[in-house]
């Protein structure tokens, strides 16, 4: 008999096996698992019943319906777009109308709202759901508004316009500028013959002036869109404030702070990014990529937790053949605390994103609908 185990063995060379995914990747797909949620498609149809009812829902319930049937139609499009949908003519059109619709605001009339008429002898008052809203400290007003365009090609003017775009009839005014001597010889502090303390920023940087157009019952400006130019006081303000560069509405997500960046402009190896961009909150973020002539449909994301105030955008002021003229165009932003800043005339804030992580505007919404 032979003893167990003594037979002949064989032997064969098999390459080491090694994972697809370092463990930092294997740990963020387990994260992203554990946090799914599948779609919920009954819950989608019973929100549809309730606005199709005989029996239109309360005005207290209508902007939370309003925003889960905008969840229900995010998470549609999302579906469609990873299942490559779009390739179909047909589904592409629909998903580009989803992403216009989600976009859009609830009218101010409740009963516009849900497409029903108002009972007989009540009339139609509108409550614009803006003037509810926490203005800017800048004293200008927020925007309201509707659908954005969807390319360049198409530059009707879309009912929707960031609330920083400057707006025809918004122009500088009179300068009537002076230079006064602040101790020590050669130094001077530009000034306003007029100034008022709004001319000023929180670190005492005078601002350029630019006159505000009128705006509309919802108080969002009126006046064609300069598509290529900011309003330099609603800059400020939302720079200031962290306020959401298209609705004026707070910026900060549970993921943080959204900056958007056009292509080759940042390189997001760099440690320390300045942008004079404003953000932008999570409702808008789509719609500032379609709508901002300096970014593409899918721009670089750079989600921070840290944007310090860095300096401003400016030229400086000093005499010369023709009085008082700018003598100095820095080419790069000029931060705080620089020996020019006292005759320096400001035009945009400019903050240091110094804690952030790029990613791309489809990742990005897809994180944030985990996050909800």
């Amino acid at each position: 008999m032979t003893a167990p185990g003594a037979g002949r063995r064989f032997t064969r060379l098999v390459r080491p096996w090694t994972p697809s995914l370092s463990s930092g990747e294997l740990a963020t797909v387990l994260n992203r698992l554990r946090s799914w949620n599948p779609f919920d498609g009954g819950a989608l149809l019973g929100d549809v019943a309730v606005v199709q009812d005989d029996v239109p829902p309360a005005e207290e319930a209508t902007e939370e319906i309003a925003e889960r049937l905008r969840g229900h139609l995010i998470r549609l499009s999302n579906i469609a777009i990873a299942a490559e949908a779009e390739r179909d003519p047909a589904a592409a059109r629909l998903i580009e109308q989803a992403r216009t619709l989600r976009c859009e605001d609830l009218p101010g009339d409740h009963w516009t709202a849900i497409g029903a008429p108002a009972p007989a002898g009540l009339d139609r008052q509108r409550t614009p759901r803006a003037a509810r809203r926490r203005p800017l400290s800048e004293g200008s007003r927020m925007t309201h508004t509707a659908s954005p365009r969807t390319s360049d090609s198409m530059r009707t003017e879309p009912l929707l316009v960031p609330f920083v775009i400057q707006r025809e009839g918004e122009d500088a005014a009179p300068d009537n500028l002076l230079l006064t001597p602040i101790g020590g010889p050669g130094r001077h502090r530009l000034r306003y013959a007029d100034e008022d303390p709004r001319d000023r920023d929180l670190r005492g940087v005078l601002w350029a002036r630019c006159s505000f157009g009128a705006v509309d019952d919802f108080g969002k400006p009126t006046g064609k869109p300069q598509w290529r130019m900011m309003h330099p006081l609603r800059q400020r303000g939302t720079m200031q404030a962290m306020r959401c560069q298209v609705c004026a509405e707070r910026a900060r997500t549970p993921l943080g702070f959204i900056f958007l960046a056009g292509p080759n402009t940042v390189d997001s190896d760099d440690p320390d990014i300045l942008t004079n961009q404003p953000p932008v909150c999570a409702r808008h973020a789509r719609t500032a990529a379609d709508l901002c002539p300096h970014l593409t449909r899918d721009p670089m994301v750079l989600l921070a937790q840290s944007a310090p105030l860095y300096g401003v955008n400016g030229v400086g002021y000093g005499y010369g053949s023709q009085g008082l003229q700018v003598v100095e165009r820095p080419t790069g932003p000029i931060p705080y605390g620089h020996p020019l800043l006292p005759t320096v005339m400001a035009s945009q804030m400019v903050r240091r994103l110094s804690s952030f992580r790029p990613l791309g505007l489809d990742e990005l919404l897809w994180e944030l609908e985990r996050a909800a």
